[in-house]
């Protein structure tokens, strides 16, 4: 009466998916303008998180640990590229938070980090919804537009 069934490992992570995966967070560390960062991709099952983010802001490294299953969601470019974006998002908001609460930060520079965060939102969201291509053009300036430190 009493069987105990091993737990089955839904839509497991292959090696072949932490290479896609690794590819996507470059792509998306491009995307984000988080070129000045070093990031590193471990393969671990240990946390039970589809993915996890370890972030050392003063030296500017990232340690992304994806995990081996992904659960009843399937392992496919889609959900790997979905879950990048959502790490390299943490990494992106970590300059960011960390100067909400230093007190150390003058009032231009907690400015300035928070107009990178929106600049670039708002490109993107431009880009999704009137698909124009912003990301190819070559200059773009991501912090405080001339008159918003005013």
């Amino acid at each position: 009466m009493g069987t105990i069934m091993a737990k089955r490992i839904l839509n497991k992570v292959l090696p072949e998916h932490k290479d896609k995966f690794e590819k996507y967070v470059h792509k998306w560390q491009i995307l984000f303008g988080l070129q000045d960062w070093r990031f590193y991709v471990r393969y671990s099952g240990k946390n039970g998180n589809l993915g996890e983010t370890s972030i050392e802001i003063e030296s500017r490294v990232a340690t992304i640990t994806l995990g081996t299953s992904f659960g009843a969601d399937p392992v496919n470019d889609f959900t790997l590229e979905s879950l990048a974006i959502h790490e390299l998002a943490h990494v992106w908001l970590a300059p960011l938070e960390a100067a909400f609460k230093s007190r150390n930060m003058s009032p231009e520079e907690q400015m300035a980090e928070e107009h990178k965060a929106v600049n670039l939102l708002e490109k993107l969201l431009m880009e999704k919804y009137y698909q124009v291509e912003l990301f190819k053009v070559q200059k773009i300036v991501i912090g405080p537009r001339n008159g918003d430190l005013k």
